[in-house]
C-alpha cells in the first residue's frame, strides 16, 4: 500500500521527503502519544520534534526575509504572502489573501507577467519573471524583481510559488546614471572636437560624429576598428608611442600636431587622459582633439607679415640712414659758409641777415637730423629689454651743465633723496631725451633770469606700478600756449612750431613716452598763471624703493 508524503529526518541529519511503501497495514496515529523510557521519563517522538524545530525555522526566515515569498494557485488568487510584503507595498498579508495577484500589477506590465504565470502552471519550470511594477497602497509605484516556479501540493494541486525583490532605488539611481550618460552624449554629439576613446588593444570604443568626419564616415562606421588600420604608418607610430605613455604612466598627455585624413589635412591640439579601473589600472584612454588649423594659418600668415614688417622697418632705417648722411653733408658746408660770412666785418647788413638766417636754418635741420637718428635709435629697444638709467648720476651731470649756464642767468637747486638706488627705464636713451628737454626749456626761456628747482619725487600708483617723477618748477613765469601744445600732442601735424626748442621738446617726449613715462605741466597757482609753473616728467622705475608715496 502507498502512505502520503512525509518529512523526515535521515541518519546524516538532512530533512527529506519520503512515501513508505508496505505490504502489510500500517496505523499511524495522527498525534502520537508520549512514552516513557524504563527510567520513567517522558519522550517526545523524533519526527514531531523534528518537523517542529523546521516549522520555527522556515517561519523565522520567511517572516524576516526582505523578499517577498507569496503563492498562488492556479485561479490565481493569493493563497500566501510573506510579512514583507507591508514594507513593500503598504498592505497587510492577510488583507491580500483570495484577492488576484494581477490586480497589485502595473497596468503595462500585467499582461507580461500574466503570460509567464500560465508558463509556470503549464511546465512547472522556474520561470524568471524580470523586471515589473506593482502599485503600492497610496498610488505610487514600485519596480521588482522575481522568479516563479510551480509545485504540486499534497492534494496534487499545481502552485505558484513567487519569489520577489525591490529594485525601486537600485532603478532609480540606473536611471540617473543613464541621465548622465546621456546628458554627457548629447555634449559630446553636439561638441565642435574630436572625441574618443581606444582600450589596452588600440580598438576604438568611441568616436563622435565630429570626429568622424574627417575620415567621411559615420560614428558607427569606425566604433570597433583598430586605430591603426585609419592611419599612415607614420602617423600610426607617432600616436602609438603616445598612448603608450598615458596607459604606463597613468598620467594626461598634451601634444600638436598636422595629420592628414580622406577629408583634408588637420593641425590638431590633442589631450589624452587615462581611464582607470576600480583597481587603479589604466583600461582605456580617453582624447578630445581641437581643430586648431585656421587659428595656426592665421599665426603663421601673422608671424609672416610681422617679419616682413621687420625686414621693411630694416630696410628704411638703411634708406633713413643714408639720406640723414647725405643731408648732414649738405647741410654741413652751408652752415660753414654762412658762419664764416658772418665773422668778416666788411659784409654788408644785407648780406650778414641772409647769412644769419641760413646759419640758423641750418643749425635746425642738422638738429632735426640728430634728434630724428636718436629717436629711431631708441624704438628700436623694447621697454623691457632697455637698460636702467641712475638719475642721481644724470642729476648732477645736469647741476654741471645748468652752473655753466649761470652766467646767463639760469640758476638751479637740487632735492634728490641722498640714499636708496634712483633708477628708471631707459638708460642712455631716456637719459638723452630728458637732457635734450631740459636744455631746450632753458633755451627757450624768457628774457631775465630763470630761477629753477628740481626735486625728484617717489611715486607709486593704485596698480602697484611705481614711478619717479623729476618736477622741475620755474617762479613767477608762465608757460607759453606753444609749449603747452607740444606737452598735450608732440608732433601735432596741425601745428607747426616755429621755435626750435618746441620742435626739440616733441622728440624728448616721444622717447619717453616710448619707454612709458610720460610729460605734463602744472600751474603752481591754478588761480594765476603768472605765478610760475612745473613741467613734470614721470619716468618707470626700474628698481624697487621703499618709500611709501602713492597716488
Amino acid at each position: 500500500m502507498h502512505l502520503p508524503l512525509i518529512r523526515c529526518k535521515a541518519l546524516t541529519g538532512r530533512i527529506c521527503m519520503a512515501t513508505l511503501k508496505s505490504k502489510k497495514p500500517i496505523k499511524l496515529k495522527a498525534s502520537p502519544a508520549k512514552t516513557k523510557s524504563k527510567s520513567g521519563v517522558s519522550k517526545t517522538p523524533i519526527l514531531k520534534e523534528t518537523v517542529s524545530q523546521e516549522d520555527k525555522l522556515f517561519r523565522i526566515i520567511i517572516e524576516n526575509s526582505s523578499d517577498i515569498i507569496a503563492i498562488v494557485g492556479s485561479d490565481g488568487k493569493i493563497e500566501f504572502v510573506s510579512p514583507s510584503i507591508k514594507r513593500i507595498l503598504g498592505s497587510n498579508p492577510k488583507d491580500l489573501i483570495g484577492k488576484r495577484f494581477t490586480q497589485f500589477i502595473y497596468p503595462d506590465d500585467a499582461e507580461k507577467i500574466g503570460s509567464l504565470v500560465a508558463k509556470v502552471f503549464k511546465t512547472r519550470e522556474t520561470v524568471n519573471l524580470g523586471e515589473f511594477r506593482i502599485r503600492k497602497r497610496d498610488g505610487s509605484i514600485r519596480c521588482l524583481e522575481g522568479k516563479g516556479k510551480g509545485i504540486v501540493d499534497p492534494s496534487g494541486k499545481i502552485k505558484l510559488i513567487a519569489n520577489a525583490h525591490d529594485i525601486t532605488d537600485r532603478k532609480l539611481a540606473e536611471e540617473k546614471i543613464l541621465e548622465k550618460e546621456e546628458f554627457y552624449r548629447k555634449i559630446a554629439e553636439t561638441a565642435h572636437d574630436m572625441i574618443f576613446q581606444i582600450d589596452k588593444n588600440d580598438v576604438l570604443e568611441y568616436v563622435n560624429e565630429f570626429g568622424a568626419k574627417p575620415f567621411g564616415k559615420k560614428p558607427e562606421d569606425l566604433i570597433g576598428k583598430h586605430r591603426e588600420t585609419l592611419f599612415p604608418a607614420y602617423v600610426d607610430k607617432r600616436q602609438r608611442a603616445s598612448l603608450k605613455k598615458v596607459f604606463v604612466s597613468g598620467t594626461p598627455l598634451y601634444f600638436a600636431n598636422e595629420i592628414p585624413f580622406p577629408m583634408g589635412r588637420m593641425v590638431l591640439d590633442t589631450w589624452l587622459v587615462p581611464i582607470k579601473d576600480d583597481s587603479g589600472n589604466v583600461k582605456s584612454v580617453f582624447g578630445i582633439s581641437r581643430d586648431v588649423t585656421s587659428s595656426r594659418l592665421t599665426q603663421e600668415e601673422l608671424e609672416k607679415r610681422t617679419k616682413e614688417a621687420e625686414e621693411a622697418g630694416a630696410r628704411a632705417q638703411i634708406y633713413f640712414d643714408f639720406l640723414a648722411h647725405d643731408i648732414a653733408n649738405l647741410v654741413s658746408p652751408i652752415l660753414s659758409y654762412s658762419e664764416t660770412i658772418l665773422s668778416r666785418q666788411d659784409v654788408p647788413p644785407e648780406i650778414e641777415g641772409f647769412a644769419s638766417k641760413i646759419a640758423e636754418q641750418s643749425k635746425q635741420m642738422a638738429s632735426f637730423i640728430h634728434n630724428l637718428r636718436m629717436l629711431a635709435e631708441a624704438e628700436k629697444v623694447l621697454p623691457q629689454n632697455a637698460d636702467a638709467l641712475d638719475l642721481r648720476s644724470m642729476l648732477m651731470e645736469m647741476g654741471v651743465a645748468m652752473k655753466k649756464e649761470s652766467n646767463k642767468g639760469v640758476k638751479a637747486t637740487f632735492d634728490v633723496p641722498s640714499t636708496g638706488k634712483i633708477e628708471v627705464i631707459g638708460g642712455m636713451h631716456m637719459r638723452n631725451a630728458i637732457m635734450l628737454g631740459f636744455s631746450n626749456a632753458v633755451r627757450g626761456r624768457l628774457e631775465g633770469d630763470i630761477q629753477m628747482e628740481i626735486k625728484m619725487v617717489p611715486v607709486k600708483k593704485s596698480d602697484g606700478k611705481s614711478f619717479w617723477q623729476i618736477r622741475a618748477s620755474l617762479s613767477n613765469r608762465s608757460l607759453s600756449n606753444e609749449f603747452k601744445d607740444v606737452l598735450s600732442t608732440p608732433f601735432n601735424p596741425s601745428k607747426r612750431f616755429k621755435r626750435r626748442s618746441a620742435n626739440d621738446l616733441s622728440f624728448a617726449i616721444a622717447i619717453i613716452e616710448h619707454f612709458g613715462g610720460r610729460v605734463w605741466s602744472e600751474d603752481i597757482s591754478p588761480s594765476d598763471p603768472s605765478k610760475g609753473y612745473t613741467i613734470v616728467a614721470e619716468l618707470p622705475r626700474a628698481t624697487g624703493w621703499s618709500s611709501e608715496h602713492s597716488t
